[in-house]
């Protein structure tokens, strides 16, 4: 009796030795979110001026729900023709441009958390950064001077402060701290707009091709894609290091996307690479998509996790899937008029 009870004594104090010692060392289980919509992505359906809808795709794209919002909110709606979504550690924000609104909903179980619908004007798109949400506002569309960032407490929902940009406020992203603000829209406009969120201030803007498509950032550089070509800037200075002329491509060179240190971009229906060292322009199309629209473009475009997704404006409501190198993957159903893709990591 006494040999077993030590022994179980002695059982008991390893434990909680060991129990100490995963608490010194700070070792605390990863809790991995709880909900439907984890492990996958969203595309949002504007639906062409009725109410829009996402749908949720796995990643292994077997799963695919549609209208997941509609599901979740019974007689609830994210708005008419939805422009953009983002998000933070627990919710995601999307963006109606048509009715100055932004549903906010929990990114893996798709319940409504409250809605922000006071101190927009033409909202376009947004981040999160401490605890603020900071959204571009087009205001006027025929003018940049009233373009604005809406800076919104993302506990109250209240929009708490508005900064006047100076300049066209579509697209914005952070790098090291710094948010760079895509002032160019519908071929109007060449700079990108520097904004220092801790003193709330434009700090400098950067001159690239007039009415440029998209850029992206990569270490100290941005890669800037317009219509003829591609541009890389100094992030610091401004300075335009290079300049690449695409003289072999005739459609409009659009949606640049950085990964795995590969350049991908589109123009006309098809996919073409660029190596981030390049000055020579792009070889053959690493695809071409068949596409069903009017115009005949790639108009929504990603690339995630090795592979490449896209879709158009037209009336097909499909996305497809592709390797990187090109190859064919599957074609999935999803709402009208597919218009981003949101991967929910």
């Amino acid at each position: 009796m006494k040999i077993a009870k030590l022994l179980s004594l002695g059982l008991f104090g390893l434990l909680l030795l060991n129990s100490c010692s995963n608490d010194d060392d700070g070792d605390v289980p990863e809790i991995e979110p709880d909900g439907e919509y984890i492990n996958g992505f969203f595309v949002l359906n504007k639906s062409r001026d009725t109410t829009g809808t996402v749908t949720y795709i796995s990643d292994n794209l077997q799963q695919v729900e549609q209208d997941i919002f509609a599901t979740v909110n019974v007689e609830d709606s994210i708005g008419i023709s939805p422009q953009s979504m983002f998000f933070d550690d627990e919710n995601a924000y999307i963006i109606s441009s048509d009715t100055s609104m932004i549903t906010v909903i929990n990114r893996y179980t798709f319940e409504l958390v409250g809605r922000i619908n006071s101190g927009l004007s033409v909202p376009m798109y947004g981040l999160v950064k401490n605890g603020k949400a900071y959204v571009t506002n087009l205001a006027d569309p025929d003018t940049k001077e009233d373009d604005y960032l809406a800076i919104i407490d993302t506990e109250s929902l209240q929009t708490r402060r508005k900064i006047i940009v100076g300049d066209y406020a579509e697209y914005i992203t952070e790098d090291s701290g710094l948010f760079y603000i895509k002032s160019s829209i519908s071929g109007a406009g060449s700079n990108i707009s520097v904004f220092d969120p801790a003193s709330n201030a434009v700090l400098r803007r950067i001159t690239a091709k007039q009415g440029y498509d998209s850029f992206e950032i990569e270490g100290n550089t941005i890669y800037v894609m317009s219509a003829g070509g591609l541009q890389k800037i100094d992030k610091t200075t401004g300075t335009v290091r290079s300049e690449t002329v695409f003289s072999a491509i005739h459609a409009g060179a659009s949606n640049i996307d950085i990964e795995d240190g590969t350049i991908y971009f589109t123009a006309g229906a098809s996919v073409y690479t660029l190596p981030l060292v390049t000055t020579e322009g792009p070889g053959e199309p690493v695809l071409t998509y068949n596409s069903n629209s009017e115009e005949g473009i790639i108009n929504i475009f990603e690339v995630e996790n090795e592979r490449i997704f896209i879709a158009d404006d037209g009336e097909g409501s499909y996305i497809e899937v592709y390797t990187t190198g090109g190859e064919f993957v599957q074609q999935i159903q999803v709402g009208v008029e597919p218009g981003g893709f949101y991967f929910n990591d």
